[in-house]
């Protein structure tokens, strides 16, 4: 679709407006002249002379022209507008397969083959040109072509202003009896990251390019970071659940003496579960918050997830003057500060961090370069300044309901009016209640009504009757699409998800993971020099007894083989397997170690006959 250009929303509207008080007034004598008129209004002499000798306008002299009349035009905006309103704006694509059914409707075809150009087909005015939807949106200042966000369905349906105000209350009446203080309402909540995923940036390339591409590491392993704030702007020590059965110290080595607050967890799927929660809570939380709130109740703002409400978390709560304090279901998009004014800005400066990494060395982003880069977006994203405006976005500190209320979409409504009077029919009646009010009005006056005022009314009830014409189209284009949907819609299977076990992963502090490196290090130290001393002694060559009976003794061969024939002491002789690769002739035997001092070891062997000689 073409780019629609940026316009003012009242030229057009205020220039006509401008046009017709000008008209008033040299018609009722306040204006002696056409060119005292012009200047009043700031108007062209001569274009003012030609609208008063009944020229029209560019926009009225074009109707006739244009595939559907403003009648229709109006309906199809009042479609538009109440799609919005009910939160499902139509894409560009919808509206012009919708205007394209109705177009090829006998009705809408408005040919007038006298004024038609020579050379061209009139049945070809049903056809929507590619640039309709750019000059329909001209023609109508109130509607404009965005790119839409997407929102799921429960927190559309959440958005309702019964369930906000009845949130803020239970909120303003918890902080006011209990005296709760900015620095006691802590917000927490999971983020998700994905590792090696950067952001779509614009950049400079080379003229005609049309699409351009840049590198990004790609890696897509999960990870989950459970994070919290109060809302005097204090952040609480970052805890990241990584996806494992074991924790590995090489995921470490980026952790500093600075990091020893930090939690590092690990779990089936990366995500979290009751036990991180809990330990959260205890070792993380409370602690802090204890120091910092000297005894008073703390408020701890939190969604509906399983691992905050349940038992074990609810009674350590109340134990310890914590009050939860649960957002509504699918609302946190509107009411948690974490989630309006926080985690897109720490999203924005992680995958920016990972590209710039990426485009300097051309490495990959793992485990181990996952936390120094989240650490220095967290530093960009958590400071005092938007932690507090996410606090005051959401209507908490300073406490303001009608700072989230005043966001809600709602459809306006007029007052119905009750009065019939004159005024009623200059306005196209577009429901039941005003239809009925222009019949009954004109019925009463029609045998005083001058002929202008019939026509009048004549029109308002042809414009009505296309509206509703409209409607119908607009409806039936949508049936047909609905029933289309429905034939290909195949019948869903049964749900067979069950709840997997929840499993205890090991949560480790910065302190601990520094002490365990250290550690292993020495371990891996004590490991090498037993390796070397190892190597550096030689296994003692082994002889074999043979009997003169025939018989099978296996030795082990470890590369490729050459036989010897040796002549024993018996007058019998041996076929030996010899490997070539060995420094010595020393061999082991499968079924004992014959070193009395070694244990018994079983190894991969090859044969060896015996046979007596002959004369």
């Amino acid at each position: 679709m073409p780019k629609v250009k940026d316009r003012s929303a009242l030229t057009k509207k205020t220039l006509e407006e401008r046009y017709e008080l000008a008209l008033k007034g040299l018609d009722d004598g306040i204006f002696q002249s056409l060119q005292k008129a012009a200047e009043a209004y700031d108007l062209r002499k001569s274009s003012l002379g030609h609208r008063r000798n009944g020229r029209r306008s560019r926009q009225e002299a074009h109707q006739e022209y244009q595939i559907f009349s403003p009648a229709a035009e109006k309906a199809i905006v009042r479609w538009i507008l109440k799609l919005d309103d009910f939160g499902m704006p139509p894409r560009l694509d919808y509206l012009m397969d919708s205007v394209m059914a109705m177009a090829k409707e006998e009705r809408f075809r408005q040919v007038q083959v006298r004024n038609f150009p020579q050379g061209k087909n009139p049945a070809q005015l049903h056809l929507i040109g590619k640039n309709w939807i750019t000059r329909f949106l001209n023609r109508h200042p109130e509607l404009a072509s965005k790119f839409a966000s997407r929102i799921d369905r429960q927190r559309a349906y959440a958005s309702n202003p019964h369930t906000i105000k009845d949130h803020y209350r239970k909120l303003g009446r918890v902080i006011r009896e209990e005296g709760i203080e900015a620095k006691d309402i802590t917000n927490v909540d999971e983020k998700g990251f994905v590792m090696g995923i950067s952001p779509r940036t614009k950049c400079v390339t080379r003229k005609g390019r049309k699409n351009p591409r840049v590198k990004q590491d790609g890696k897509r392993e999960f990870i989950t970071a459970l994070e919290a704030v109060s809302a005097d702007g204090f952040v609480f020590p970052s805890f990241l659940i990584a996806k494992g059965a074991v924790q590995c110290f090489d995921w470490y080595k980026n952790v500093h003496a600075e990091d020893k607050d930090a939690r590092f967890a690990v779990s089936k799927k990366g995500w979290t579960d009751n036990t991180m929660a809990m330990h959260w809570l205890t070792e993380v939380y409370d602690p802090i918050s204890r120091v910092r709130c000297s005894g008073r109740k703390r408020l701890l703002i939190l969604d509906g997830h399983a691992s905050h409400i349940n038992y074990t978390f609810l009674s350590y709560c109340e134990v310890n003057n914590i009050i939860v304090f649960c957002l509504p279901a699918h609302s946190t998009h509107l009411l948690q500060p974490l989630d309006v004014g926080l985690f897109g800005p720490l999203q924005l400066a992680y995958r920016k961090a990972v590209e710039d990494y990426f485009l300097s060395t051309s490495c990959g982003i793992n485990r181990d370069l996952f936390f120094p880069l989240y650490k220095q977006a967290r530093m960009k994203a958590y400071t005092k300044h938007n932690i507090q405006a996410a606090f005051k976005v959401t209507g908490i500190v300073p406490f303001n309901p009608r700072a989230v209320l005043s966001q809600l979409q709602l459809p306006p409504r007029s007052p119905p009016s009750h009065q019939v009077s004159a005024q009623i029919l200059e306005k196209t009646p577009y429901t039941r209640h005003d239809l009925r009010q222009h019949t009954n009005y004109a019925l009463t006056f029609a045998k005083t009504a001058t002929e202008g005022q019939i026509c009048n009314w004549i029109l308002r009830f042809a414009h009505a009757a296309e509206h509703s014409l409209t409607q119908m189209d607009l409806a039936q284009t949508q049936l047909q699409r609905l029933q289309e949907q429905i034939k290909n819609i195949r019948p869903s299977k049964k749900d067979m998800r069950q709840f997997s076990k929840s499993q205890k992963a090991a949560v480790m502090t910065g302190e601990a993971i520094l002490a365990g490196m250290k550690e292993r290090e020495d371990k891996d130290v004590a490991v090498k020099e037993k390796r070397a001393t190892k190597k550096a002694q030689k296994e003692i060559p082994v002889i074999v007894p043979v009997t003169p009976k025939r018989s099978r003794v296996r030795f082990v061969h470890t590369t490729a083989v050459n036989h010897r024939n040796q002549i024993s002491d018996d007058g019998s002789y041996i076929s030996i397997l010899h490997s070539s690769d060995s420094d010595d002739d020393s061999y082991r035997p499968l079924h004992g170690n014959h070193n009395r001092d070694g244990p018994e070891t079983p190894v991969p062997v090859y044969s060896m006959s015996l046979r007596s000689r002959q004369g």
